[in-house]
This record gives C-alpha cells, sequence and structure tokens, in this order.
C-alpha cells in the first residue's frame, strides 16, 4: 500500500534530529572562537601588565615593541581588515609616534593599544598561539606546556615530548575541523555531541595552563 509506506516513512522522519549534526557544527564554532577570544584577552592582560610596570617605552620588552610597531602599520595599510577604522588606525599612528620620540614618556605613562598587539590574520593554530604569547616575551610556549601535570594526565602522556607533540596535533587538528565546518566543500562530516565534548574539556585544560604561564612572575 503506498499511503501506508508514506504515513509509516513520515512517522520515521518526525523522530530523526537531523538538525543535531548542524547543531554540533555550530556548538564547535562556538567553542573555537571563544577559546580564540579568550587567548587574546590572556596576551592583553599581559601587555597591559608589562605597560603599566613600565616607565618609559624603551623599558617595555623588545619583542613587544617590534610588535607594537609591525601592527600599527599593518593596520594602518588596511583598517577595515581588523576592525578599525580611519580615526582608529591614525590615533595607533600617534600613539606610536608620541611612543617613539618619547613624549608619551615625559607625560609620565606609557600608552599601547592591547587590543592591535594581539590581531592575527589566522585561526588559533599552534604556530599562531606560540606567535602570540612569543609577541609579550613569553618564548618556548609548548615545551612549557609539555611540562604541565593536568595536560599530560588529560592527554594520556607520560612524557613531556609525547605531551607537546599530543596537544599541538589536538589544537591543529580542532583547527582543521573548524575550518571544514566553516567554509564547507562538497560533503561534510559535523562532529558529534561527544566530540564537541571533548574539544570543551580539551580547551578547559590547556586554557588553565596557559593562565598559570602568562600571570607567572617574570
Amino acid at each position: 500500500d503506498p499511503r501506508g509506506s508514506a504515513d509509516a516513512l513520515w512517522q520515521i522522519a518526525q523522530s530523526a534530529r537531523t538538525d543535531l549534526p548542524i547543531l554540533s557544527g555550530s556548538l564547535l564554532l562556538y567553542l573555537c572562537g571563544r577559546f580564540e577570544y579568550f587567548v587574546r584577552q590572556l596576551v592583553s592582560t599581559v601587555v597591559d601588565d608589562l605597560v603599566d610596570r613600565a616607565n618609559t617605552y624603551d623599558e617595555l620588552p623588545l619583542a613587544l615593541r617590534k610588535e607594537v610597531l609591525a601592527r600599527t602599520l599593518q593596520i594602518s595599510q588596511s583598517p577595515t581588515k581588523f576592525n578599525y577604522d580611519a580615526t582608529g588606525a591614525s590615533a595607533l599612528a600617534a600613539q606610536l609616534a608620541d611612543n617613539l620620540s618619547g613624549r608619551n614618556d615625559a607625560s609620565g605613562s606609557v600608552s599601547v593599544d592591547a587590543n592591535a598587539v594581539t590581531i592575527t590574520e589566522s585561526n588559533l593554530r599552534s604556530e599562531v598561539l606560540v606567535d602570540l604569547f612569543r609577541r609579550v616575551g613569553i618564548a618556548n610556549l609548548w615545551d612549557t606546556l609539555g611540562k604541565q601535570l593536568p595536560l599530560r594526565t588529560y592527554l594520556g602522556e607520560v612524557t613531556e615530548d609525547g605531551c607537546k607533540r599530543a596537544a599541538i596535533a589536538r589544537l591543529d587538528d580542532i583547527m582543521s575541523e573548524r575550518n571544514k565546518v566553516a567554509h564547507p566543500v562538497g560533503v561534510i562530516n559535523f562532529p558529534d555531541a561527544a566530540s564537541v565534548e571533548e574539544v570543551a574539556r580539551f580547551f578547559e585544560t590547556l586554557a588553565q595552563e596557559l593562565v598559570g604561564l602568562a600571570l607567572a612572575p617574570r
């Protein structure tokens, strides 16, 4: 009976949760976005702390001063690309000029736009994470993270080098999956709920270690 078959198919279709894979994919994008935002805010906090402790612009770490110069020029060339308008880009350039001339030092304060220092042009893959922390003078990021017991325990790695390699691979895999969901080409396999939950746990573990590293006395 064609009608009976159609009714049966309709009933089955009502119980199928076709929205869940798409929801999981959306949650993956959200988690990656929040993690990237967290990292930038954390690095910005380090920038602000370094600026607060500096009496003159020249007292800032050389790595940070190089980034201020590079990012200011980058923003000046393409303001809208980095969510700045012409006025904001001009203000950054004027701030840099004051820093280099020592005018800010003379006023008793040093000014640096922490948001400008943390701009990137790609997703937060392992090498981008290294670059962001290097900008504020924190080197050997993955070597240090590989030594952290909570991260080693989470990843099930006994050795520091094994933890380092596993953490790098996991972050890069997550960002690759994120890009596939955000920019689908052909057939896409959305992550399931369990996979998204694991991403959240990994980000939480990694984030806690990054906080400890960023806020450690230097």
